[in-house]
């Protein structure tokens, strides 16, 4: 006869106090403060690099007099929207990994 176990309750502990998440709330400001701080000086120069770097791959494909064709179009659309997602990215990220190390240098969690 096959012999079911009952089901084990689940491993929490119930009166552990909750820690808080602060680091989660400067890694978060931080990457705002990143993000803010791309689009105040980064923007313009992430949309002339993306564009410049998706005429030089239509120039590759379509050969140097470009016309105006959808496809030329589209490469550089695709440039532009690389360029500005990646160091849009690349911002946040640092402005999240700093506000996480302002939070970790400013928590007072081993006082009472």
């Amino acid at each position: 006869m096959l012999q079911v176990n009952p089901p084990s309750p689940p491993l929490k502990y119930v009166n552990a106090p909750r820690r808080p998440r602060r680091h989660v709330t400067f890694s978060l400001v931080g990457a705002f403060v990143g993000l803010t701080v791309f689009l105040a000086s980064a923007l313009l120069p992430s949309l002339i690099q993306g564009g410049v770097a998706g005429v030089k791959v239509a120039s590759l494909v379509y050969g140097v007099p470009q016309a105006h064709a959808f496809g030329v179009r589209v490469f550089i659309v695709a440039g532009i929207t690389t360029a500005v997602s990646a160091f849009a990215s690349l911002f946040a990220a640092v402005g999240a990994v700093a506000g996480a190390s302002v939070g970790a240098l400013t928590s007072h969690e081993g006082e009472r």
